[in-house]
């Protein structure tokens, strides 16, 4: 780190994430020292000590990116007096979200942390299969590639990706995260299927440490999961439950009815990454005064119920509007779904919720304008929302059926239970659910982003697998 005095402003502007005086800073600095020995010397030291920071658990992630912020912003700045070739970069990376995966939040805030910290940084955004980013690669070069996956099916496509970009003789190395990655997947799926070298990073900066030649810290085992609870050996047979109406209902929720519902711990810790206390709750005054602010207050959702029947041991049959739809649900650990509705016929509850269009707007124009913690905020909050809504419906839905407090289960296309996305569409056609603006894109997943559907199961056995 610099001893030079007049480059201290500068630099707890960048630790303190606030550019108050940025401006005066590098006009002081301007003086003193050429624009590039500002970058090198000033502004990506005190990026690392941010790095370093947070790999300590000191810096919380919000406050990385508001110090990603103020780097940008005097990037910016220093623009004009940059020499046209002389400022180096600590590496390259192509970076895509994985082929029927609409989730850019992850893959955003590698982005954001890799720039500021002196890297070029190529985004091709989201659903990205292996002929676009073989093609990409081709033309841009990177040292590395990075790619990100939300979902569990998503970490499949990356084994498909792989196998594409070795078919095309491409051997840049991949780095590949995200939420449903695990570095045993990486090591016993991904590795075997790419000639180049393949890693794990938790997040961004152990993927700087990996770009950089540095080995990334092992990540910390993950806490210990609560026991999925065994399904029985036989289901009983159980009295179909008697819905009050048939086929879809629109349902609104207001911003100050969801709040409540929100899990605050869920929200600093895991979509904020903070530690719950005063900073969390004022960021979360903050962030639901800006949505209040943009209108964003009011949530619509589709709820139903639907005639179906059970047909062989893994098929449900709904009728509706005089159109039969099947469902698969693959037995999987000796059960299937479907073994908790009456053949001779039954009930099916379903339902879509979404943030809405106005969200997803948002969190573009906050990424766009370089408000990198706002737009995390934003899209956290969103997040639980989102959740809060569904938790909303299945109680709906538990007292419209008269159903026991704890009784019924909810699951969605796309996980173990339910694997088949593509039944994302069976729901929105089922639903109408254009009505409240979600849509179905090529990858099967609902739009907007923040948009979530279930079944609920009522049966008094059942139990998630």
């Amino acid at each position: 780190m610099t001893a030079n005095p007049w480059a201290q402003g500068l630099r707890a502007a960048v630790l303190d994430g606030n550019a108050a005086a940025l401006e005066k800073d590098l006009d002081l600095l301007a003086g003193r020292m050429p624009a590039l020995a500002i970058v090198n010397d000033v502004l990506l030291p005190a990026m690392a000590e941010v790095g370093r920071l947070f790999e300590k658990g000191m810096m919380q992630l919000p406050f990385v990116l508001q110090a990603a912020e103020v780097v940008k912003a005097a990037l910016d700045l220093l623009e004009p007096r940059l020499p046209k070739a002389g400022r180096r970069l600590r590496g390259s990376m192509l970076l895509a979200t994985v082929k029927g995966d609409v989730h850019d939040i992850g893959k955003n805030l590698i982005d954001i942390i890799l720039r500021s910290n002196g890297f070029r940084v190529v985004n091709l955004g989201v659903n990205q299969g292996g002929e676009e980013i073989a093609a990409a690669v081709r033309r841009h070069r990177p040292g590395h590639v990075g790619l990100s996956a939300l979902l569990v099916r998503s970490t499949l496509e990356m084994e498909n990706v792989l196998r594409h970009l070795r078919g095309e003789g491409v051997r840049v190395p991949v780095i590949c995260g995200g939420a449903a990655l695990t570095p045993a997947f990486v090591d016993t799926a991904l590795k075997p299927a790419y000639e180049g070298k393949v890693a794990y990073a938790a997040d961004a900066f152990a993927a700087m440490k990996i770009m950089s030649g540095k080995e990334a810290a092992k990540p910390a085992p993950a806490g210990g999961r609560p026991a999925k609870a065994k399904a029985p050996a036989a289901v009983k047979a159980a009295a179909p439950v008697k819905p009050p109406f048939r086929g879809p209902r629109l349902a609104r929720w207001t911003l100050d009815e969801l709040l409540p519902l929100v899990d605050r711990r869920v929200l600093f810790k895991a979509r904020w990454q903070m530690r719950p206390g005063p900073k969390a709750e004022r960021f979360l005054a903050e962030t639901v005064a800006l949505l209040r602010e943009r209108k964003i207050d009011r949530f619509a959702a589709l709820y139903g119920y639907f005639r179906c029947s059970r047909r062989g041991d893994d098929r449900l049959v709904i009728e509706h509007g005089g159109r039969k739809t099947v469902i698969e649900l693959p037995r999987r650990e000796g059960i299937s779904l479907a073994d908790y509705f009456a053949p001779e016929g039954d009930a099916l509850p379903l339902f879509i919720a979404t943030c809405g269009a106005g969200m997803a707007a948002l969190e573009k124009e906050l990424y766009a304008s370089d408000r990198y913690s706002r737009y995390l905020l934003a899209h956290g909050l969103g997040a639980q929302l989102a959740e809060a809504l569904a938790a909303a419906l299945h109680e709906r839905i538990r007292c419209d059926l008269g159903l026991a407090a704890r009784q019924g289960r909810r699951f969605s296309p796309g996980f173990p239970a339910w694997p088949a996305l593509s039944d994302q569409r069976k729901i929105v056609r089922l639903l109408d659910a254009g009505r409240i603006g979600v849509a179905v894109n090529k990858g099967d997943q609902l739009v907007p982003e923040l948009s979530v559907s279930a079944m609920v199961v009522s049966h008094p056995q059942a139990v998630y697998f």
